[in-house]
């Protein structure tokens, strides 16, 4: 079968939602051999050829078309590395070169939320997309200990205040329900910059921390969904309700890895809270010192102050002052279109996520349902910062929005796979798990895995090794070295496991 035909085989079955036959192996093994192959982790853009995320995504669907049955997160999306979705258009990008230029430890993964979070919140209430999408957006960005999570947020507050709207950088913490809701009643589109946000979402996860977090928890889901319409309020002993009108917040929260990997379950994780929010996932190894910055933090270049007010001015324009009260009246957002190539871009976007919501795991649905959504939000807040006075989301845009969405499906859904869990003991065994996998091809001792992570007491460490290994999750080899010295015993993950050296 040519793979085209094996293409609309697949559009026919997923309009009538039932497969009468799989392909077999020997008809996936004809498609075209010819075909142009990505590497995994790249997105071509700007000025070289633009590869159709789409595309990418329907070849890998294709492949696993014979497998419906036993789809795990992980196969469902192919995605483009974080690194390479870091220079988008107009401000957004302007923004996040000048905090790389800036910085002692130099990160543009670390740069984009942040960037992506001011413009979005200067745009405020002014801007929405044909399916009434808006510039509301909620990112957390991971990255180890010493990578330098905390110059981003200064240099976007510095940038604020040098421009005259520091009023936009709002309340770095949400300790009550209510001064969440009065923040927004007051200052209706505003970015909440929060660090250890993993703390935060653990006491939002955790029932115990009582009715407030979890108030602030529901806030957090309504508001996200509200920036296009009313948050009609909550009803009290005397039956006065106020309306928030068009709530534009947007957060962005760091934290460690593990930080915010333990404060969630397995449980909470499709939901629907995580799936609103965007992640970026800063690994690899920490950016080098740099000794002397070409640019300073607190003096913001004036171009980006300049572009900070347009944005500012052109928001104003259409719907009053975006510091003005969202309980005094409604405003009427610009509709900002999609050109042509954008519009054939997202129908075929449309049309993938639907093939990958009728065979994947269902656990996937949220986080997919959200896909289109967010490169929506992502494209309209640069095409703002674009051109303020008549955005327009061009193909180019929304194709790179569309990247970083999927990256962050397959960032939550990849990361999830390994690291939630219910209980201590399951947290403990994923993260033996990734220690061991972490050590790829060159293995680790059980000592070494130890000195990784001492609050494990060592019979219990014994245990989770003894359980992986009979769960075929990992193998115990040895191994000589290439000279003198003496032999080791190592574990490897099963996909990295050597031949045995003791023969």
């Amino acid at each position: 079968m040519s793979s085209d035909n094996l293409k609309r085989a697949f559009d026919s079955k997923v309009r009538r939602k039932t497969i009468s036959r799989r392909p077999t192996v020997d008809e996936r093994a004809k498609v075209s051999p010819t075909e142009p192959v990505l590497a995994e982790g790249t997105i071509h853009w700007h000025e070289t050829k633009v590869v159709s995320i789409a595309d990418r995504i329907d070849r890998k669907l294709l492949a696993h078309l014979n497998k419906v049955a036993s789809l795990s997160w992980s196969n469902v999306v192919e995605a483009p590395a974080l690194s390479d979705l870091t220079n988008p258009l107009g401000l957004v990008g302007e923004i996040i070169d000048w905090i790389e230029a800036s910085a002692e430890y130099p990160s543009r993964e670390l740069a984009l939320g942040p960037a992506l979070c001011a413009v979005a919140t200067l745009a405020g209430r002014a801007f929405e997309t044909p399916s009434h999408a808006r510039t509301n957006l909620y990112v957390v960005g991971l990255a180890q200990s010493g990578f330098g999570k905390d110059h981003a947020r200064k240099c976007i507050k510095n940038l604020m205040e040098e421009a005259g709207l520091g009023r936009l950088v709002g309340p770095s913490r949400f300790a009550s329900a209510p001064g969440l809701r009065q923040s927004l009643a007051a200052f209706p589109s505003f970015m909440s910059l929060q660090d250890e946000f993993g703390g935060f979402l653990a006491k939002l996860q955790d029932q115990r921390s009582g009715g407030d977090f979890a108030t602030i928890r529901h806030y957090l889901m309504e508001f996200f969904s509200c920036a296009s319409s009313t948050y009609d309020g909550d009803a009290y002993r005397d039956g006065i309700t106020e309306k928030l009108y068009y709530p534009n917040l947007s957060i962005y929260g760091t934290s460690t890895p593990e930080e915010f990997w333990s404060s969630l379950t397995s449980s909470r994780a499709s939901d629907g809270f995580l799936p609103r929010f965007l992640l970026f996932n800063v690994s690899g190894e920490k950016p080098e010192f740099v000794e002397e910055p070409v640019q300073r933090r607190d003096k913001p270049p004036e171009r980006l102050i300049k572009g900070v007010r347009e944005i500012a001015e052109a928001a104003a324009d259409i719907c009053g002052n975006i510091g003005t009260a969202s309980h005094i009246r409604a405003v009427f957002a610009k509709r900002v279109e999609l050109d042509a190539d954008a519009k054939a871009f997202d129908q075929e976007m449309r049309r993938q996520i639907d093939g990958a919501l009728f065979i994947a795991d269902s656990k996937l649905h949220p986080f997919l349902n959200r896909t289109r959504e967010h490169a929506l939000k992502l494209a309209l807040t640069v095409a703002v910062g674009v051109d303020p006075g008549e955005p327009v989301i061009t193909g180019e845009i929304l194709r790179w929005a569309a990247g970083l969405a999927v990256y962050s499906t397959k960032a939550f859904v990849d990361e999830a796979d390994k690291r939630l869990a219910d209980s201590d003991r399951e947290r403990n065994f994923n993260r033996v798990l990734e220690i061991i996998r972490e050590a790829g091809t060159e293995g680790i001792t059980e000592g070494k895995v130890a000195d990784k992570i001492r609050s494990l007491k060592g019979y219990d460490l014994r245990d989770i090794i003894d359980a992986a290994d009979a769960a075929g999750h990992i193998v115990l080899r040895t191994r000589k070295p290439e000279g003198k010295g003496r032999t080791s015993k190592r574990y490897f993950a099963s996909q990295h496991a050597p031949p045995d050296d003791t023969a």
